[in-house]
């Protein structure tokens, strides 16, 4: 997963014994880099963001607001989220523990995102999935717009009473 708010610096603690021997700690210092790419296309409906891996798929949630009215995005390949073990929505904001509603266009393009998994015993997480909420306009007609999206391997997990499916 990408580090948004840039480089940490984390100690990692590793304890150790040998059979019945007193167990002997070693702590070691290491700092994860951030990381950054390039989006490609520029979010109009003529040449849309082009979402091609996992690490583009989680910063949909950062480019949703490029500054147009709506801005576009369109799937370029297959996507594995497997190495994301609790995905939060896209358009879930996990700081104010508010939902963004999503108001720009997302074409899967007919291309598979797998292993989605979502571990939730959150209260704050109401709407659970790819996507937390569509935005709508002022007359309560849809602004964000799913299209062509393939779910495969997906798995939701919540202990929440109240849960609505839609697609």
């Amino acid at each position: 997963p990408i580090l948004p708010e840039g480089d940490k610096n984390v100690t990692l603690t590793a304890t150790f014994s040998k059979g019945s021997g007193t167990p002997q700690s070693k702590s070691f210092e290491l700092t994860l880099t951030a990381v950054s790419f390039d989006w490609q296309g520029s979010g109009t409906p003529d040449k849309p963001f082009l979402v091609t891996s996992a690490a583009h798929l989680d910063d949909v949630r950062n480019q949703m607001f490029a500054g147009y009215d709506y801005v576009y995005f369109r799937q370029t390949a297959d996507i594995d989220l497997g190495a994301y073990p609790n995905w939060k929505p896209i358009g879930y904001d996990s700081d104010s523990k508010r939902y963004i509603p999503f108001i720009a266009k997302y074409d899967g393009g007919g291309y598979k995102i797998s292993n989605l998994t979502i571990n939730s015993s959150e209260q704050d997480l109401t709407y659970i999935g790819l996507f937390g909420i569509l935005g709508t306009d002022y007359d309560y007609e849809l602004t964000g717009h799913l299209k062509n999206i393939k779910l495969e391997n997906a798995g939701i997990t919540t202990n929440l009473h109240r849960i609505k499916v839609e697609s």
